[in-house]
C-alpha cells in the first residue's frame, strides 16, 4: 500500500492541506442502540507507507501536513444512548511489513502544522451516549 498526496501552491493566504492514510488491512464495526461485537483476524505482510508533501511560495496563512500509516486496524463503536447495550469482541492482529510515514513541508512565513504517524497494529473499542 503506498498513499501519497502532493499539494504544490503559488503564493497562497488561508488554509492549505495535505493528507495520506495507507492503511493494509482494515475492519470497522459501527452501530447505534444494540449489542456490537467485533472479532478479527488480521494479518499484514507487504509494506505500508504514507507521504504527504505541502509546497509553495509566500505563506500568509497555515499549512498542515499529515501523514499516517497502518498495518492492520480494527474498530468497534456503540452508540449507546438509551439503553444497556454492550460493545464486545476480539482482535488478532499480526503485522510483518514494514509501515513509514514521512511528511514534508516548504514555504515562507506563515504557520505550520504537521504529523507523521507509523503504526503497525490498532484496535479500539468504544461506547458513547450513555446515561
Amino acid at each position: 500500500v503506498d498513499a501519497t498526496t502532493t499539494v504544490s501552491l503559488d503564493d497562497w493566504s488561508g488554509d492549505a492541506n495535505a493528507s495520506a492514510y495507507g492503511v493494509g488491512n482494515s475492519a470497522l464495526v459501527a452501530n447505534v442502540g444494540s449489542d456490537t461485537s467485533l472479532y478479527a483476524i488480521q494479518s499484514n505482510y507487504g509494506a505500508v507507507t504514507a507521504n504527504a508533501s505541502l509546497s509553495g511560495g509566500r505563506n500568509d496563512g497555515t499549512g498542515t501536513v499529515n501523514a499516517t500509516a497502518i498495518g492492520n486496524a480494527a474498530t468497534a463503536t456503540l452508540c449507546n444512548a438509551c439503553g444497556d447495550a454492550t460493545v464486545s469482541g476480539s482482535g488478532n492482529q499480526f503485522n510483518a511489513g514494514p509501515t513509514t510515514a514521512q511528511t514534508a513541508y516548504s514555504a515562507s512565513g506563515g504557520a505550520v502544522h504537521g504529523s507523521a504517524s507509523a503504526i503497525g497494529n490498532t484496535a479500539t473499542f468504544q461506547t458513547t451516549g450513555h446515561d
